[in-house]
């Protein structure tokens, strides 16, 4: 899932940016001539301006380019295209493979104090050359928390920011449709505003979240850093980017490692999963499998609901907003199981009655409770099912079937009477009885028995025993 930083290289590699490929702009042919700018320039002698050329030669190889301005610098310390070399030098780290974030900041700094309307001053390239300025400045210090840029200092962050924020604001200015070349179609030229804007947002989201992902990025992960610096700051970041799903899954994260201390933010985190699940599975470009993210939201749901109902209506509620209402909750599989058993007692009070006392007899945990707390006691009222019982017997075997239960009855409690029926007991009848006293019990198998007063059964049906058959004798022969 991670990490972050990684977006950079795809936003820096954007093919719209064709349109803003920014070199300095070439060295006027005359080596001593001034330019024609707002700041007048000229170079020491033949030798600066060699180097100056030699410079712009070697755009294309950062790693030569800056082994040529360095030995500007070293030349000619002093040269009036100090600044401009500065520029140059920001572009030639940011280009670097591995980039040099930090040596961009480093130059970077040294203009930003400055009026770049002066630094970058050529008439047809002076608004592009300060957009790409802030651009590569904003691309570097988006690697903040990276191995490139693993601890910025608070100078960077501000130098960053600051970037960043310029870089919209001049993006904006400078994309207006009124200066579109005419060989640039629309849609390349607001796909490279697009880029500009997403470099921008990436360094200031980055800013924020990225001593985040140093809590989220440990194995193990911290719960106290989780809880203080980790949440806080994805939080933060979702109230600037609340469409970011990355940051959602993040801020699940940070709230999914603090379940042993505060269990109840389990239901914010399947919220956040969730929503970054619904609204880019890919996690802007880091998840490259697009099924990981929502598997796992759905399968964090289910292990607390207990299964996927309500699913849908979570998915349609996170696309509302970036963090849960107030009061979000989720009912968990223990909970729903209890209401389920509520609404059975309430439609089925008996049968309620009697699982609670079967659950009971059958708990490893209490192995004596006949012995010890239900033997010789009058039970409460219950309802059953007559499985059968001999013609003028003094006993009847009873099930309790569930609700629409088909098939086989098995018996699981034996009614005794102290006297014996008046005939045969129906099969598959329903009766009620109560005040039955326990007076044996056998696991295996599970069968209850109860002594109770005839009189105090209801429903129970009996119909006359059938009379026994018996075989006449045969006539005796008759005398010949």
């Amino acid at each position: 899932m991670r990490r972050f930083f990684r977006t950079v290289s795809g936003i820096a590699a954007f093919a719209g940016l064709a349109v803003l490929t920014i070199a300095e702009t070439a060295p006027p042919a005359r080596a001593q001539g001034g330019q024609t700018t707002a700041t007048k320039r000229s170079y020491k002698d033949n030798g600066e301006y060699d180097l100056f050329s030699q410079a712009f030669k070697d755009a294309q190889n950062p790693a030569a380019q800056i082994k040529d301005l360095e030995t500007w610098a070293q030349r000619y310390p002093a040269s009036d295209y100090k600044d401009v070399r500065t520029g140059m030098l920001v572009q030639a780290y940011g280009a670097l493979n591995p980039p040099q974030p930090a040596k961009v900041l480093e130059y970077a700094a040294q203009l930003m104090s400055k009026d770049l309307k002066t630094v970058f001053d050529d008439p047809q390239d002076g608004k592009r050359q300060t957009l790409q300025f802030f651009y590569a400045t904003a691309i570097a210090v988006g690697y903040a928390g990276s191995t490139l840029l693993p601890n910025p200092t608070d100078a960077q962050v501000e130098l960053g920011r600051t970037a960043a924020k310029r870089l919209k604001e001049e993006g904006a200015a400078f994309f207006a449709s009124a200066n579109k070349p005419a060989g640039v179609s629309d849609a390349d030229w607001a796909k490279s505003h697009a880029t500009i804007d997403a470099a921008a947002d990436h360094a200031l989201l980055a800013l924020i979240i990225y001593p985040a992902e140093a809590v989220t990025n440990k194995t193990p992960r911290v719960p106290a850093e989780c809880k203080n610096i980790a949440e806080p700051a994805y939080r933060q970041a979702l109230a600037d980017y609340p469409g970011n799903s990355y940051v959602s899954y993040q801020l699940a994260q940070a709230l999914q490692c603090q379940l042993k201390e505060s269990p109840e933010k389990v239901f914010q985190a399947i919220y956040e999963y969730q929503r970054a699940a619904v609204l880019d599975p890919t996690l802007g470009g880091v998840q490259k499998d697009a099924t990981v993210v929502p598997k796992y939201a759905d399968k964090v749901y289910v292990a607390i609901h207990g299964s996927t109902d309500g699913l849908d209506d979570l998915k349609a509620l996170v696309k509302q907003s970036a963090l849960p209402p107030d009061g979000f909750k989720i009912k968990t599989a223990n909970e729903v199981a209890l209401e389920k058993e509520a609404e059975f007692a309430k439609s089925n009070p008996e049968l309620a009655l009697w699982m609670s006392i079967k659950a009971a007899l059958t708990d490893p945990a209490d192995p004596n409770y006949f012995e010890e707390k239900l033997k010789d006691t009058q039970g409460p009222r219950l309802k059953g099912v007559v499985v059968e019982g001999a013609c003028r017997a003094k006993e009847i075997t009873v099930a309790f079937p569930m609700p629409g239960q088909t098939g086989a009855l098995t018996p699981e409690v034996k009614l005794k009477f102290e006297a014996a029926l008046t005939g045969k007991p129906e099969p598959n009848t329903e009766i009620a009885f109560e005040g039955a006293v326990a007076t044996a019990f056998t696991k295996d198998p599970f069968l209850l028995t109860l002594e109770i007063e005839k009189a105090k059964v209801e429903g129970l049906k009996i119909t006359p025993c059938t009379p026994a058959v018996t075989k006449k004798a045969a006539p005796a022969p008759k005398k010949q």
